[in-house]
This record gives C-alpha cells, sequence and structure tokens, in this order.
C-alpha cells in the first residue's frame, strides 16, 4: 500500500508540473519527454490505489474525500505566489499523513 501511495504522490507532482508548463511531449519537434502521458498516470496510480485500499475495507468515501484535498493542495503548493505556496507546502504533508492513518500505513 506504501509503495501505490507514493507512486500517486509521484504521478501528481508530474501532473502538477506538466499543467504548469513543463512539457512532456513535443509534437514540433518529435520529443518525447517522459514516457507516459501525466494524466493517465496518475488516473491509473489514483485507480490501482482505490483498488487495493478497497480490497482492505477502507472507506471509499472517505478516501476520496482525502484525495481531492491532497491534490487540492498540492497543485495550490505549486502557485507562483509565495504565500500561498508555503501555506500549502504544510497542508500537503498534513495530507500524507492523513491518507497514511486512513490507509494503515505506519
Amino acid at each position: 500500500m506504501k509503495e501505490l501511495l507514493e507512486n500517486y504522490i509521484k504521478c501528481s507532482d508530474n501532473y502538477i508540473a506538466s499543467c504548469h508548463g513543463a512539457v512532456y511531449l513535443d509534437l514540433d519537434r518529435g520529443l518525447v519527454l517522459n514516457d507516459e502521458d501525466p494524466a493517465k498516470a496518475l488516473d491509473d496510480a489514483g485507480k490501482a490505489l482505490r483498488k487495493a485500499a478497497k480490497a482492505q475495507g477502507v472507506d471509499m468515501r472517505e478516501l476520496k474525500e482525502h484525495l481531492i484535498m491532497f491534490i487540492s493542495a498540492n497543485t495550490r503548493r505549486k502557485s507562483s505566489n509565495k504565500a500561498v505556496a508555503e501555506l500549502n507546502e504544510g497542508r500537503v504533508e498534513l495530507r500524507i499523513q492523513l491518507l497514511k492513518t486512513l490507509l494503515g500505513i505506519k
């Protein structure tokens, strides 16, 4: 479960970076900078995490709420507004800890 959560966090960071201008595919030059579409990778990581959590009997509604709050804080952490970014840095860590607790990760 820990590996699935870590992969989800990594995919979230990659997706947000791609949304903030980090190019993963340059069709004009035919360059692929990452092997996989960040949106699809995040979706796949989320599905794998939810599937494993469901098998463990985790409340799926609560998990969904925590994932949404994590993504929201993680997105705002990349804000160009320094105050917003700093505030959400702590929120991201809190959301990760809450997800670990919910998923039974020590």
